[in-house]
């Protein structure tokens, strides 16, 4: 419960006019994804002080869901708000009106080639205890370069068969 409440402290949602004019048309009308939808009912709860517990059972979202949209709001506002410090308002809305955000899974198979690759440095190149940055730039850059120059590549073992065998729900039967 006590962690309930510092998250509602720490990101405090206070929707400007501007802001609220936003959700509201994104409200009322068109087609929008579910997600986006419910971002904007938490937001708006959030604003008008309706409690995390309430939003939660309100909306059939859970807590994680709730923390996660106001800290994106108070971290990064509606409308990316680094634009806004970067450029004038009117080139901010121009740039943003072309850039289409995707968030990353953490799950993804590119993070499980980048693990696989640390863990060949952390083998092949760190260790041992190194007592100076100079030197651990040093080999690092080394390490790289010897594995760039051979052309390493990460092997899968998980295979377009193994996947067809255990995924076999989500491919088309192939017919002969």
């Amino acid at each position: 419960m006590l962690k309930e409440v510092q998250v509602s402290i720490k990101f405090c949602v206070d929707l400007s006019q501007s802001e609220r004019d936003q959700i509201d048309a994104l409200l009322s009308g068109g087609r929008h994804a579910t997600r986006k939808i419910k971002r904007a009912q938490i937001l708006l709860a959030a604003n008008d002080g309706v409690s995390d517990e309430v939003i939660a059972a309100t909306l059939k979202v859970s807590g994680s869901t709730i923390y996660r949209t106001r800290r994106r709001f108070v971290e990064a506002n509606l409308e990316a708000g680094a634009l806004y410090d970067a450029f004038p308002a009117p080139e901010a809305r121009r740039v943003l009106k072309r850039l289409q955000f995707h968030h990353t899974p953490k799950h993804a198979s590119w993070l499980n080639m980048v693990e696989i690759e640390i863990g060949v440095l952390r083998s092949q190149c760190l260790d041992r205890r190194i007592d100076d940055k100079e030197t651990i730039l040093a080999e690092v850059a080394a390490w790289q370069q010897r594995r760039n120059a051979e052309g390493a590549q990460i092997q899968w073992m998980f295979t377009t068969e193994k996947a067809r065998e255990k995924l076999r729900k989500a491919y088309p039967v192939k017919e002969s």
